[in-house]
């Protein structure tokens, strides 16, 4: 929850926000606050869960956020699998996969503007996309039915949430401090 209250507050800010295994709590009345809502808009959000814990990732959140930014509320979907050779031990027998669930991606394009929402999971994005990212990635086949970020942060080249956030912007007009 820690990621998403430093969006809520300092969103003007910072480029990127990843939330692990936590959903928001929305602290006193964000949700009607303009201040906390203009902050979090301008910032890219890629969200990790595993599927098994719904208690630590909310829809409801993510089509909020999608319509005040101006996005289609139902998201596109790919399901990508974890390459046998990049598993780690932590990961179970059977299908080992992950969903990510994108907003704002027009006809023809994917998350960031101009990529498909599995190459987005990568970070294969453009440096400053036209509009922030707004994804929520749900892992299957872990060990734990919580910890996602051993597996995200331990595997680079499956998800690519490092490349992903050295190449966010902030959005121009965000305000803060460049």
């Amino acid at each position: 929850q820690a990621a998403w209250n430093i969006g809520l507050r300092f969103g003007d800010h910072i480029a990127a926000l990843a939330p692990m295994a936590g959903c928001c709590s929305w602290p006193g009345n964000c949700w009607e606050e303009e201040g906390a809502l203009a902050r979090i808009s301008q910032v890219s959000i890629r969200a990790y869960s595993m599927e098994a814990d719904n208690r630590s990732y909310a829809w409801r959140d993510f089509a909020w956020l999608a319509l005040h930014r101006g996005l289609p509320r139902e998201s596109m979907q790919s399901t990508v699998p974890i390459p046998e050779d990049t598993r780690l031990r932590k990961w179970k027998e059977g299908p080992n996969e992950f969903t990510n669930f994108c907003w704002g991606i027009p006809v023809g394009n994917g998350c960031g503007g101009g990529t498909t929402c599995e190459a987005a999971s990568r970070g294969e994005v453009p440096a400053q996309p036209s509009a922030p990212d707004l994804q929520l990635s749900l892992l299957r086949g872990g060990e734990e039915d919580h910890n996602c970020w051993s597996l995200v942060y331990a595997q680079e080249e499956t998800f690519g949430l490092l490349r992903w956030m050295a190449r966010c912007r902030r959005r121009p007009g965000a305000g803060g401090v460049r």
